[in-house]
């Protein structure tokens, strides 16, 4: 049986962009959900500062 990680590589493109990690998008939402922000705040404001949490929001 092989890995999970070999089975899921065929699955994605490499098409020149980063993947982006499952976690920093769940942290997206959980700070647009419970800060009550738009889309567009919450990427302008992860775009400046990737390592962006509620505490320093």
């Amino acid at each position: 049986m092989g890995s999970g990680r070999g089975m899921l590589c065929g699955a994605f493109v490499n098409n020149g962009h980063p993947a982006h990690l499952a976690r920093m998008a769940l942290g997206a939402l959980l700070i647009q959900r419970r800060l009550k922000y738009s889309d567009q705040w919450v990427v302008k404001h992860i775009g400046e500062n990737p390592n962006c949490n509620i505490s320093s929001v």
